[in-house]
């Protein structure tokens, strides 16, 4: 393999991983050399080493090389298989290509630190260009991961080894285990050692203050949350970077483990669930090692997409014009797919892994005879708060909390929160006088020692592009689940025509395109997919077997409209019908896309008292949005677990009555708001057609969600906690464990539309 060296001149240099050689063993021949910690900017306080996007071999993609040469080698049968195979015993002291290829993934996590320009501070005079070799760098790594991962758990290696030299040939669930296990916990330690809370004085500007936990809303403490929550003390001036290749190599190998079904020959997902929760009870592991492998999974991918969401709010304009290119490469076609979505792939896993956690000490504390209420401090503050602390988290990196008009817990009830400091459910914050953590400290109610918010937003405009943001996210976290296994080839070619004719229809939305604006669609598909679908065009047009699939779908959704003019190409227009398919806030379209497709979809037919319809033209009434698609058995219960959660219900009751409250002649409200918490949202500046349309959308996801489990299934009331709904935070989590019926679609309309919001 070609010699690597990453050369500073602004850095000591130090090797950090050694090449491989063909029989998976470690030589000399490809060092790769990083700058230094101390060397880096002061408001880098990261020690892990990383890459230096300005070094020539990242600007001028000298790499490239290497990742041709190894799609060349993945190329032939039976190597990606061997990729997933560790030493065998007797060969002691050897590394194995997959921990080398884990180590220089490693090397690539938070490249290309964005510091945020304050608002006190100037527009960026020169604008560093290091983001688009980081960019290069990390699309091309990304371009290798299902390369990599293209092979079967049944499949065998491709060399025959002399007796004991045979390598151990990993399952996808082994994979992804040792991944998780060995690499990614890793990095997330030494990273998280570098994070610090601050002491909430006017000493230090507001962007440079984070407390040590997050406070929750009085509204997820009524329904068993906890009054504070532990995670990273992030302030907003913190570096933090586009770039986790580690994080999205495991999004990849999670996508792959979700392939397989339960009780295959590797296991599916609820196997992968069950080995890494099991590792809690292994005395190898410390205890509460397996909760920060998934806290660090949901909250440093959170960075990622609320930074992006600032960004897109208009917060990062005194960075330049850049951030706004970073921005697009992160979150649309065609680069999307290994970036964005692999980070909502991680959030979704999180929730999981949290709600398998929760379901290992619910059993523990079954077999042992305790109390639930005795424990309630460690159970709250692990498994069963896992999407109570994804909400929790989004509102306060997204900054709406106040805006939102949420009331913090510790300030409403300070002695309980005082008590669970006590306890160690989470930290306590820094004392203004001594700097010291106050759970060091006398502690009292009367202490003014608590956690607060903090939002770079300044006016009402930014403040609502964010909710826009946050109310969006939660759409695509509860839509874009992955598919259920395939049961056979057949299975999955059917699965693959579905996604291409979303992604076409979603395409043709925003006004006609031409067929060469349409190949594209490919870049946003799983390899498996565009494999698949390869293979049965070649039975069909073997001249283009690759754009069989995307002529079927175009014959199904759309028509070919001929261009008047002599060298314009024919147009496709999205056919009348297929419009009930169109998604709103489908996550591959953008907001202007969107926004076309609003003033191109046909209007509705509204049939008045006295008369028939208008012209045939026109749509039948539908659903604001379509049912989402069959999601995997183990991720269904996420779209009961969000639309059921008492916070995500309060935010959409507080988007409707802004929206939708009485309003005086004079454009005022008749109701005196100077103590109403979050009253900027009550501003003619803080309502939008797009907020409104987002908070709708959300209640239609509730009504499918709950209206499938009332049709589809019949739950023993013992166990439908367990396909989701029930949890911390969640409107029903005051129900009896044993004795209850499950919640019916009847219950959730009268908990989310009918209920005093305050309950």
């Amino acid at each position: 393999m070609r010699s690597l060296t990453f050369l500073s001149p602004y850095s000591t240099h130090q090797p950090i991983s050694n090449g491989m050689d063909h029989a998976g063993g470690s030589n000399s021949s490809c060092m790769f050399y990083v700058s230094s910690p101390a060397s880096r900017p002061q408001t880098d306080i990261s020690m892990v080493p990383t890459l230096d996007p300005l070094h020539p071999v990242l600007t001028h993609r000298r790499y490239s090389p290497c990742i041709s040469d190894l799609k060349c080698v993945l190329n032939v049968p039976g190597m990606a298989r061997l990729f997933a195979s560790l030493p065998p015993p007797s060969a002691v002291g050897r590394t194995s290509c997959l921990d080398d290829w884990i180590q220089s993934l490693s090397l690539g996590q938070n490249m290309d630190g964005q510091v945020w320009r304050s608002w006190g501070e100037g527009h960026v005079e020169t604008e560093p260009r290091g983001w688009v070799g980081a960019f290069n760098a990390s699309i091309s790594l990304g371009s290798l991961f299902e390369r990599l991962l293209s092979w079967e758990d049944e499949d065998k290696s491709p060399i025959c080894y002399p007796d004991g030299l045979t390598p151990k040939l990993l399952s996808s669930v082994g994979l992804a285990y040792h991944v998780l296990s060995k690499g990614l916990s890793s990095w997330q330690k030494s990273e998280m050692m570098s994070y610090h809370s601050t002491c909430n004085t006017a000493s230090s500007p507001p962007h440079k203050r984070c407390p040590a936990s997050l406070p929750f809303p009085t509204t997820a403490a009524r329904h068993g949350a906890s009054r504070a929550m532990k995670a990273l003390p992030i302030e907003q001036a913190r570096p933090w970077s586009f770039h986790l290749p580690l994080h999205r190599f495991v999004a990849a190998c999670l996508r792959e483990v979700a392939r397989r079904p339960k009780g295959s020959v590797g296991g599916g997902m609820d196997e992968l669930l069950e080995r890494l929760t099991s590792m809690e009870g292994d005395g190898r592991w410390a205890v509460g090692s397996v909760h920060e492998i998934f806290r660090g999974i949901m909250e440093f991918p959170v960075v990622v997409l609320s930074r992006a969401a600032q960004i897109r709010a208009g917060l990062w304009k005194r960075n330049g014009p850049g951030m706004q290119d970073q921005v697009l490469n992160y979150a649309e076609p065609p680069f999307c797919r290994a970036l964005r979505d692999a980070d909502l792939t991680l959030l979704q896993f999180a929730m999981l892994g949290f709600c398998s956690l929760s379901k290992v000490e619910v059993e523990s504390n079954n077999m042992s005879g305790i109390d639930k209420d005795d424990l309630k401090c460690s159970f709250v503050g692990k498994g069963e708060v896992g999407f109570v602390h994804l909400i929790n988290l989004l509102l306060h990196r997204f900054g709406i909390f106040d805006f939102a008009g949420f009331a913090k817990a510790p300030n409403a009830d300070p002695a309980n929160y005082f008590d669970e400091v006590k306890s160690g459910l989470y930290p306590g914050e820094n004392d203004p006088d001594n700097e010291s953590p106050v759970d060091t400290i006398e502690l009292s109610p009367q202490s003014p020692v608590l956690p607060w918010t903090y939002t770079p937003a300044k006016d009402a405009t930014a403040l609502l592009s964010l909710l826009e943001e946050l109310l969006h996210l939660l759409i695509i976290l509860i839509t874009e689940l992955p598919s259920p296994p395939p049961k056979n080839r057949a299975d999955h070619t059917k699965q693959a025509k579905q996604r291409i004719r979303r992604e076409v229809i979603h395409r043709l939305a925003s006004g006609p395109k031409a067929h060469s604006e349409l190949t594209e669609v490919h870049h946003v598909l799983p390899q498996r997919d565009n494999a698949v679908l390869s293979e049965e065009g070649k039975l069909i047009y073997p001249d283009d077997a690759s754009g069989a699939a995307l002529e079927e779908a175009l014959d199904q959704v759309a028509e070919r409209k001929s261009s008047r003019g002599r060298l314009a190409p024919d147009q496709w227009e999205l056919r009348r019908w297929a419009w009930s398919e169109y998604d709103p806030a489908f996550f591959h379209t953008s907001l202007r896309s969107h926004q076309s497709a609003a003033e191109n979809r046909p209007k509705t037919n509204h049939t008045s008292s006295g008369g028939s319809s208008s012209s045939p033209s026109r749509l039948k009434p539908q659903a604001y949005a379509p049912r989402p698609a069959p999601a995997h058995p183990s991720f269904q219960r996420i779209r009961r677990d969000l639309t059921s959660d008492a916070t995500v219900l309060a935010l959409v009751y507080r988007t409707l009555h802004v929206h939708c409250r009485k309003i005086s002649t004079n454009g005022t409200s008749n109701r005196n708001m100077s103590d109403l918490r979050g009253k900027l949202a009550y501003e003619p500046e803080g309502m939008s057609e797009t907020a409104l349309a987002r908070a709708v959308h959300l209640l239609s996801l509730g009504a499918y969600a709950w209206g499938d489990t009332e049709k589809n299934n019949h739950f023993p009331p013992e166990s439908w906690r367990s396909c989701g709904g029930g949890g911390v935070g969640s409107v029903f989590h005051h129900l009896p464990n044993n004795g209850s019926a499950a919640p019916s679609a009847r219950d959730w309309i009268q908990m989310a539309l009918l209920s005093n919001p305050r309950d």
